[in-house]
């Protein structure tokens, strides 16, 4: 090979080994630095997406849940009116209630709490049975709502029951018919009124039929109109 040649390969590989030198400590401070800013940045919004996510399957899980167990309970009990219900905000006529649906939830323990009876299932997630009407004829809106006989609240995971709704707590009007998620059209505390502004009491119907939980984020939502965010 000629020196003119081997000069020019010499060269090539010099200019080779300084182009792939490594990262000075500097930019690679600045690197960690950066992802660290955009970590600190997106992770608390996935964290919630997903805590999310979770929350709306076990609202969709328990809906399913509680609307069986009421349907086995009318009849094996009959109606409703004749749980022996007591009067508004009984506790013991909420903890005869809670006691037709007991055989057909994985309870593990249960206890008189706030106006009402509360359940703890296996997983920790609790359900708080109210009276709202003995008779079953609380008005809670229109058609199947004025058939209004309590009120069951779903806390799908371990807070307290001053948490608020929407978030933490989600809730269901027993009928004499069937379980309605609070927050359908037609309640006497509609959504997004009563969701985004006053405690979040008609939030489940929205968590259900949307399967989102946009209500946080923004506002204009609406059941004939825009149901999510951007």
């Amino acid at each position: 090979m000629r020196k003119s040649n081997l000069c020019r390969l010499d060269c090539f590989a010099l200019r080779a080994r300084n182009d792939v030198r490594g990262f000075t400590l500097a930019e690679v401070l600045i690197t960690l630095g950066i992802i660290g800013v955009v970590a600190a940045l997106t992770l608390p919004s996935l964290i919630q997406i997903y805590r999310e996510k979770v929350i709306i399957t076990k609202v969709k899980k328990y809906y399913s849940v509680l609307s069986q167990a009421h349907q086995r309970a009318v009849e094996e009990y009959g109606d409703p009116a004749n749980w022996d219900l007591i009067a508004n905000n009984s506790i013991p006529g909420a903890k005869n209630m809670a006691e037709k649906f007991i055989p057909y939830l994985q309870v593990t323990s249960s206890k008189p709490a706030r106006a009402g009876y509360e359940v703890t299932l296996q997983n920790g997630d609790r359900i708080l049975f109210e009276v709202r009407s003995a008779d079953c004829t609380a008005v809670r809106g229109t058609e199947e709502l004025r058939k209004g006989c309590g009120l069951l609240y779903l806390a799908p995971y371990k807070t307290v029951w001053a948490q608020k709704d929407g978030i933490d707590i989600f809730g269901f009007i027993l009928t004499q018919n069937r379980i309605i998620p609070r927050g359908v059209p037609g309640d006497n505390m509609p959504f997004p009124s009563y969701c985004t502004k006053s405690g979040g009491l008609a939030c489940t119907a929205w968590v259900l039929y949307n399967e989102n939980m946009d209500y946080l984020r923004c506002s204009g939502l609406s059941w004939n109109g825009k149901t999510k965010c951007k």
